[in-house]
C-alpha cells in the first residue's frame, strides 16, 4: 500500500520549523463581533440615540430591522451610540488593533446626509483620550453605504473603547444604521 505523502514530510517539517508554527485555538474566534444587537433585530436594546430619537424600521439591510435615528428638531446632527458600559470593550490592551464596520443610509424620503463611523478610547466615563473615524461620507436614501475604520490603542490602561455612528444634515433628518461590527483585528 502506498504511504501517505504527509507522513514523509511531517517529521522534517516539525524538526526544522516547529518553533515558527503558531497554533490557534479553534474554539476562540479571532474576529468575534463584540457588539450586542448589532442590527437592532432585538429592538433598541444596547443602543441609544444622542441628540435624536432611536427607533427601528423594517426592512434592514440584512435581517428584518435596522436602527433609525431621527435628529432632534432644533439640531443638525445625531448619533447612534451605546449607553455607558454597554457595547464597550473594557480595558483594551495598548497596541491592540480594532476594526469597526457599519452600513448606513438616509431614511427613505430624507435628503442625503453625511454619516461617519468612529472609535473612541476613554480614560474614564467623561474623558476621550484618542479618537479615530472615517470622516463624513455622503449617504442617500436609496443605497446602503459601507463604513469601516481601524484603530490601534495608543494609551496604556484606558478604561473603555467604544464605537458610534453619527450623521450631519438638517433638523429632523433621519438615518438608518445596520450590521454594526467591532472586533479586535489580529
Amino acid at each position: 500500500m502506498p504511504r501517505d505523502p504527509w507522513s514523509l514530510f511531517q517529521p522534517l517539517l516539525l524538526a526544522c520549523c516547529a518553533a515558527d508554527i503558531e497554533v490557534l485555538d479553534a474554539a476562540v474566534p479571532t474576529d468575534a463581533n463584540v457588539l450586542l444587537n448589532s442590527g437592532c433585530e432585538e429592538g433598541t436594546a444596547h443602543w441609544a440615540g444622542w441628540h435624536g430619537t432611536l427607533t427601528t424600521v423594517s426592512p434592514g439591510r440584512s435581517g428584518a430591522f435596522a436602527c433609525q435615528i431621527c435628529t432632534d428638531p432644533d439640531l443638525t446632527s445625531s448619533t447612534l451610540d451605546a449607553p455607558q458600559a454597554t457595547n464597550d470593550v473594557s480595558m483594551p490592551a495598548e497596541g491592540s488593533t480594532w476594526v469597526a464596520r457599519a452600513w448606513v443610509r438616509a431614511a427613505p424620503g430624507t435628503p442625503a446626509v453625511e454619516a461617519g463611523l468612529f472609535i473612541r478610547e476613554w480614560a474614564n466615563f467623561s474623558d476621550v483620550v484618542e479618537f479615530e473615524g472615517t470622516g463624513w461620507i455622503a449617504a442617500d436614501d436609496t443605497t446602503w453605504t459601507f463604513l469601516e475604520v481601524t484603530h490601534t490603542v495608543v494609551e496604556p490602561n484606558n478604561f473603555v473603547l467604544d464605537v458610534y455612528v453619527g450623521q450631519r444634515g438638517q433638523p429632523g433628518d433621519c438615518f438608518l444604521v445596520d450590521d454594526l461590527y467591532l472586533a479586535q483585528n489580529y
